[in-house]
C-alpha cells in the first residue's frame, strides 16, 4: 500500500478535501484551504485540518510555504482569540502546529463557530513573513465530513 492511498476526494466551497488509508494512522481525513484561489503550498498561506480515526482528534495547521526554520512561530487569530502556532521539524516542506497541543480542539471549534456565525469570516495568521486573511467558509460542512467519513467526532 502507498503511504497515503486516497479513497475519496472532493472540493468543499474553496476547501480540497480528502478520505485517505495511510500506512502509519489508519483512515485519515484533511482539508486544506489557501488564502488565495489556485491553492499552491509553496508560495501561500494555507490552513490544513488533519485527523485520523486512531486518533479521533483534528489537528489544525498553518502552512507558509518551505523552509520556514525549526521554531518559527505565528499567530492564528479568529474571532479575537489568538493561538500560537510552531514550526517543529527541520526545515523543509513542514506546516506549523498548534504550540499548544491541547488547543488543538479549541483551535477546530473556534474557526467553526466563526465560520457558522459569518460566511464571510477569515482566519488571520501573522509571522515576520506577514499577515494573511485566510477564508473559513464551509468549515462545518468540512467537520461534518470528517465526522461522516471518517469517524473523527
Amino acid at each position: 500500500m502507498l503511504a497515503l492511498e486516497i479513497q475519496e476526494q472532493q472540493a468543499i466551497s474553496g476547501w480540497d478535501v480528502i478520505k485517505a488509508q495511510t500506512n502509519k494512522d489508519g483512515l485519515s481525513c484533511q482539508a486544506v484551504r489557501c488564502d488565495k484561489p489556485n491553492c499552491n503550498r509553496r508560495s501561500n498561506a494555507s490552513l490544513f485540518f488533519w485527523g485520523s480515526q486512531k486518533r479521533n482528534a483534528i489537528t489544525p495547521q498553518v502552512g507558509l510555504g518551505e523552509g520556514l526554520p525549526k521554531g518559527f512561530t505565528a499567530e492564528l487569530e479568529v474571532s479575537g482569540q489568538t493561538f500560537d502556532f510552531v514550526q517543529d521539524k527541520p526545515p523543509g516542506p513542514h506546516r506549523l502546529v498548534p504550540k499548544n497541543e491541547s488547543d488543538d480542539a479549541k483551535i477546530v471549534q473556534a474557526i467553526s463557530k466563526a465560520a457558522a456565525q459569518n460566511a464571510k469570516e477569515t482566519v488571520s495568521v501573522k509571522s515576520e513573513l506577514g499577515t494573511f486573511q485566510i477564508p473559513i467558509k464551509a468549515t462545518p460542512k468540512v467537520l461534518r465530513f470528517f465526522r461522516s467519513r471518517c469517524g473523527i467526532q
